[in-house]
């Protein structure tokens, strides 16, 4: 208890004579740090809200994808189409939201998640894992490094050309891009709790994700090619 007071009380020293200095400047670059953590750890706390949300309304994929297959009702579009996703293990949001309006499955589906690592670039030959998952259900997972810009076309040119190719048309594709429209609801705290987060900062959170970039941009989606299927999702 003897050294820690004696740390305490240097510490404290050392702030009383450097108190002066926050109204002679220093209190912008202070206060630019906690905007920035604010709006870091918001979106990230965000996210996994999100993410979480998604999920608890998303049947399996494994079973889903196993029903489609054996549904004889549902009409058979002459394409592939390409769901991409954050979690490959739940069924795409864009998926059931198709289903619900057109009433149609395409003859190939690709359930595409990007996994980034911790290596700068990833070889071609080694970035793709696909698992079949039912009959004409593929789940790809798609290997990047921090410094490789996912090419999503030409991502669909490999599946068709590579060593175990898909019965796929790289011609006839069409990418479908959920996009989540965040509500936010009464939040709990005034800044944080562990299992939710303050009104105000899902709201921020609301007005970071609608303002985010864009999925066609990033992944270089042809986009006479991308359908967008919104959905509503509190957190």
């Amino acid at each position: 208890w003897l050294l820690m007071a004696c740390i305490a009380t240097l510490d404290g020293l050392l702030v009383a004579s450097c108190a002066e200095k926050f109204v002679q400047g220093a209190w912008f670059p202070i206060t630019v740090g906690v905007i920035l953590f604010i709006l870091i750890s918001t979106w990230t706390r965000g996210s996994e809200l999100l993410r979480a949300a998604v999920r608890s309304n998303q049947p399996p994929l494994q079973v889903f994808a196993a029903w489609l297959a054996e549904e004889t009702a549902l009409s058979r579009a002459p394409r592939t189409a390409v769901f991409t996703v954050a979690d490959s293990e739940v069924v795409p949001q864009a998926l059931i939201l198709s289903l619900r309006h057109y009433k149609v499955l395409h003859e190939i589906n690709i359930i595409l998640r990007v996994r980034f690592t911790e290596e700068p670039r990833v070889a071609r030959e080694h970035r793709l894992e696909v698992e079949p998952i039912a009959p004409t259900f593929w789940r790809v997972t798609v290997a990047c490094g921090f410094q490789d810009h996912p090419d999503m076309p030409d991502i669909v040119q490999q599946l068709a050309t590579g060593p175990n190719p898909l019965p796929l048309d790289p011609s006839a594709v069409s990418y479908f891009v959920g996009r989540s429209i965040v509500t936010p609801t009464q939040g709990t705290g005034l800044i944080m709790s562990m299992a939710s987060m303050a009104l105000w900062r899902k709201w921020l959170f609301a007005a970071m994700h609608r303002n985010a970039s864009s999925p066609v941009d990033y992944f270089g989606l042809p986009h006479r090619e991308v359908v967008f299927l919104s959905t509503e999702v509190e957190i």
